[in-house]
């Protein structure tokens, strides 16, 4: 014989918790007109009164010799407000049982074991402990599959008996007449159907179902009440259950999908109301976006076409640049000004070479790095420099008509029933790509963002923000929606097309990281989810959840998804930061590097991933403790001295910013100094030391020349390598005088300011 436990083996709902059809009911009486007779009282504090009135239940009724309680006795205590008639209360007892049919699922696999046994002719029976009558769970048993039709059914409130104390299990043993020696059960609950039924002398199988996660059970506390949650998190466990999703996958089903479902149907509901036909979901963070979007359009058959467009701000905002939209200062504000501290990276911004940015910038700039306020200052220079304008207007225009002939060629246009799809970021590419459009489309463009970071006016673009917020670590948003490909970079025509021209900086990283994996929880999700929609009369477009997950994620992860999160491949194309890990995590070198060593220097100096909070995060409590401690003593003596000796240190070329060196150099200097900078700048990729010179060259080996050489080979810069500043000076001034342009000529300042 063998028997099945029925909640959470069979079937189950698509709620998180069995509360969760307390909510539903609250809901449907709060809405739905036939229950207009149902006192408010009841109507808006149902939740919490059918919890607790099963409570009273069971303590009264479970004194007097009854082992499980049944419906009508939970609604009896339920009665004892007197706000409620006899017909009020089979109101509120029918539309029970109607939620619960109306929210059961089956779950396949043991189903499936079902009707297997049954083909084979074997005696099932099956067993509850349930307040339900035996007739309602026969009735969503059914639902599910007809094989349940017509096999024996226990149910605990009708036996006055339950499997948890084993009663249950005697008594069908005395009323079954198959050969019960040789009986299996299976079931979910450790206790009642495993432990209760092996001290019977059952042979036992536990069927695993699936727990809710750590972050679901922390978005349900205080809110088990809300219908919105228990559906969705219900949805992402049933999901993983069916799936049999673990790892990544699971990831994708849980938090994912949950978190960008809400948006992409406010999108597409936002789209049906604006007469929008056309949605343009821009590269790369639109990857996910449209898959979720056509899996909803096609379910529901929505006269709307989806469309991927390739582009980024690398290959929008500088094409951009015109006479019209030059502001200089704009461009810098919008390109994380806290992160430029020197030329090279202010190149980077404009897209040029460090030596053409040199070429309208202030001497008194030049090779050094300069503090936020220095930078914004110089954002005001170039911004009145009508040279640096006109140059960057005709080193991009090229570049603007191929960007402009891929727009084109990618987006209809003949109407104004279009919009392009983001995730979140600025706007400040948007701006740009409007004013690029400007060329050959005279509207706004309208765009969709799940969340923009900052406010605009701008008459070129309309924007459709769903949650207005600057939420902590607000870009991790963008972590959870990578596509599996690098950064498009620019355009480039091939025959009569024009094709984005991508780079592979994170595509075949993400790959091996399992990003595909996670994608597939995502669109697992997404089709459950839509069915769950269509079972309820629930609003998909709720924010309640998302915000409880990004509190959870940034804040208070547990360990699966921390590490998930951190080591995401991350390179942000606005930051241009070589490809890392999102948040790796802290050796102790790096905790005494950044918290005790580093002052006034700017954190990716030792720190080379995307967000350091998150990374301490990741630290066990000895290591926080470590932190604290560094912080601390930072500015003390121990800070002082820890500085001290790391200067002394064989690693004397610490504090010197190489990567700001490219080209040809010449070397001036030949002694300690010397040596050390021809050392590390051998190892320097984009430089290459054509000359060595020294006024004491003939005592130091045929490498060294004479300082008369000078100028017999060709070069980009002269590099002064003594520590000395007034040494330094006067070399600078001599070779000043014998025709070297100043602004060919480094030298990097050695003296440290810590101590």
């Amino acid at each position: 014989m063998y028997s099945f436990d029925v909640f959470d083996t069979l079937i189950t709902r698509t709620s998180a918790t069995p509360k969760g059809i307390f909510a539903l009911m609250q809901d449907k009486l709060l809405k739905d007109k036939r229950y207009d007779t149902i006192p408010e009282y009841i109507k808006k504090n149902f939740f919490e009164l059918r919890v607790h009135s099963e409570e009273l239940a069971r303590v009264h009724y479970t004194n007097r010799r009854c082992e499980d309680i049944t419906l009508e006795q939970i609604y009896s205590a339920l009665s004892m407000t007197g706000c409620l008639s006899d017909e009020e209360i089979n109101l509120l007892m029918r539309l029970e049982k109607d939620t619960e049919y109306e929210n059961i699922i089956g779950i396949p696999e043991n189903i499936e074991k079902v009707k297997k046994l049954v083909r084979g002719g074997e005696h099932v029976i099956l067993i509850s402990d349930m307040y339900l009558d035996s007739n309602t769970i026969r009735n969503m048993l059914i639902k599910v599959d007809k094989v349940f039709e017509h096999i024996p059914l226990y149910v605990s409130c009708e036996y006055n008996a339950t499997k948890g104390n084993g009663t249950l299990y005697q008594k069908i043993k005395n009323m079954e007449t198959y050969d019960n020696k040789k009986w299996i059960h299976c079931g979910d609950d450790i206790y009642a159907d495993v432990k209760a039924a092996e001290r019977c002398k059952i042979t036992t199988e536990h069927y695993k179902y699936e727990n809710l996660l750590p972050c679901e059970k922390a978005a349900l506390e205080n809110k088990e009440d809300d219908s919105f949650i228990q559906l969705m998190i219900g949805t992402a466990r049933n999901a993983r259950l069916f799936n049999k999703a673990t790892g990544k996958t699971a990831i994708g089903i849980s938090i994912g999908g949950p978190i960008i479902f809400p948006y992409v149907w406010w999108v597409i509901s936002e789209s049906l109301k604006k007469g929008i036909k056309r949605l343009y979901f821009i590269a790369r963070d639109g990857y996910i976006l449209k898959k979720v979007a056509d899996i909803i359009i096609e379910r529901f058959n929505y006269d709307i076409d989806t469309y991927y467009i390739y582009g980024s701000r690398k290959a929008w905002r500088m094409p951009s640049f015109s006479i019209e939209n030059n502001d200089i200062f704009e461009i810098i504000s919008w390109s994380h000004p806290h992160l430029i501290n020197n030329i090279e990276l202010l190149a980077e911004v404009f897209k040029i070479s460090p030596h053409e940015m040199a070429k309208f910038v202030p001497d008194n700039y030049k090779n050094r790095n300069f503090t936020l306020y220095e930078l914004h200052s110089l954002a005001n220079e170039l911004n009145n420099n009508k040279e640096f304008k006109d140059y960057l207007i005709n080193h991009y225009k090229e570049e603007r008509q191929r960007v402009v002939e891929y727009l084109k060629q990618e987006i209809n246009t003949d109407d104004d029933n279009f919009a392009f799809v983001e995730l979140s970021g600025s706007g400040y590419t948007q701006e740009c790509l409007a004013n690029i459009m400007s060329d050959f489309y005279c509207n706004p463009i309208k765009t969709f963002y799940f969340k923009v970071d900052r406010l605009h006016k701008n008459e070129k673009c309309i924007f459709f923000d769903f949650m207005p917020s600057f939420l902590y670590i607000n870009y991790i948003i963008e972590v959870l929606y990578r596509a599996p490909y690098g950064h498009t970079v620019g355009y480039i025509k091939e025959k009569d097309e024009i094709k984005p021209k991508i780079i592979d900086d994170e595509g075949s990283i993400l790959l091996n990281y399992g990003i595909n994996d996670y994608i597939n929880g995502i669109e697992k999700f997404t089709k459950e989810y839509i069915e769950t929609i269509c079972r309820s009369d629930i609003d998909p477009a709720s924010l309640k959840l998302i915000l409880r997950y990004m509190e959870y994620i940034t804040r208070t992860p547990d360990r699966e998804i921390l590490d998930f999160v951190s080591d995401m491949p991350f390179s942000d194309s606005g930051r241009e930061k070589k490809v890392s890990k999102f948040a790796p995590k802290l050796t102790r070198k790096d905790i005494f590097n950044i918290f005790l060593l580093r002052l006034n220097e700017p954190v990716n100096k030792y720190y080379f991933g995307s967000n350091l909070d998150y990374s301490v995060l990741r630290c066990n409590d000895k290591d926080k403790r470590l932190i604290d401690f560094c912080k601390r003593h930072n500015r003390k003596l121990l800070g002082r001295i820890a500085r001290f000796i790391k200067r002394k240190n064989n690693d004397i070329m610490h504090d010197y910013p190489l990567h700001m060196l490219k080209g040809d150099i010449v070397l001036y200097g030949a002694g300690k100094y010397g040596h050390a900078f021809y050392k590390k700048l051998k190892k320097q990729k984009d430089c290459k030391i054509v000359q060595w010179v020294d006024a004491a060259y003939k005592e130091m080996g045929r490498k060294i020349s004479s300082i008369d050489d000078i100028g017999k080979v060709n070069y980009d810069f002269i590099l002064i390598t003594v520590k000395n500043k007034n040494v330094a000076t006067e070399i600078k001034n001599m070779l000043i005088e014998r025709g070297i342009p100043s602004e060919k000529i480094i030298w990097f300042d050695l003296y440290i300011q810590w101590l």
